[in-house]
């Protein structure tokens, strides 16, 4: 039996669990065991009554975790996956069973696709990459490690999304852009140029601008 360990207990974190019980409800494999926090307080109390197990790095872990990172900072989700990998954790790829996902597609380890998602055939996601529900990747893109798309985000054929780069809802990329690394897409903003970076952009189209303080 393999055990699923949710990272991240904030109100994202709430909406992830229930992704996770509607995807292996009928799982004779995989079950949830608990979940993992750096801020005491919310390990004080059951999350919708899953236990609070310790922090992150307190945390004992054993050979039947598998870990899901639920922290939608692109940032916050690198260092974590860094300190569990130094421990030996494993992760786990959660595929909501509505989301539509081509079987030419390659998801990373550690992927989260929620429901109503959309990823192309030869579509290539780098682990732990985060779509939220609506969220759509089409054909032949590349989306970097822990890069978010909020819902209802679109990048269209053959688009680049760096390392960690963020989608805000509704924001569109339009066939074969690029956003950079770490940078930021604002919600219903429109790419037809690259943007850089560490960059933000807004707009329709979009304009960028460096991110204060490094995003």
């Amino acid at each position: 039996m393999r055990e699923i360990v949710v990272v991240g207990a904030s109100t994202w974190g709430r909406e992830v669990l229930e992704y996770i019980e509607q995807t292996i409800a009928n799982s004779s494999d995989l079950s949830v065991k608990g979940f993992v926090d750096d801020n005491a307080q919310r390990l004080e109390k059951p999350l919708d009554g899953i236990t609070p197990l310790d922090t992150i790095d307190a945390y004992p872990i054993t050979d039947s975790d598998r870990f899901l990172i639920a922290v939608s900072n692109t940032r916050a989700r690198r260092r974590i996956d860094e300190r569990l990998l130094e421990r030996g954790a494993q992760f786990i790829t959660i595929v909501h069973p509505t989301a539509n996902v081509s079987p030419r597609a390659q998801l990373g380890e550690g992927t989260l696709v929620a429901p109503f998602s959309h990823i192309g055939p030869y579509a290539r996601l780098d682990r732990h990459s985060l779509l939220c529900a609506y969220a759509t990747i089409a054909h032949d893109c590349e989306v970097g490690p822990y890069a978010c798309l909020s819902p209802h985000s679109i990048i269209n054929g053959g688009c680049v999304l760096g390392e960690g780069a963020f989608l805000g809802s509704h924001a569109t990329l339009a066939p074969l852009s690029r956003a950079g690394a770490y940078s930021k897409v604002a919600a219903a903003s429109v790419v037809y140029d690259d943007v850089p970076p560490e960059s933000l952009a807004i707009g329709n189209p979009a304009k960028a601008r460096p991110l204060l303080g490094g995003g």
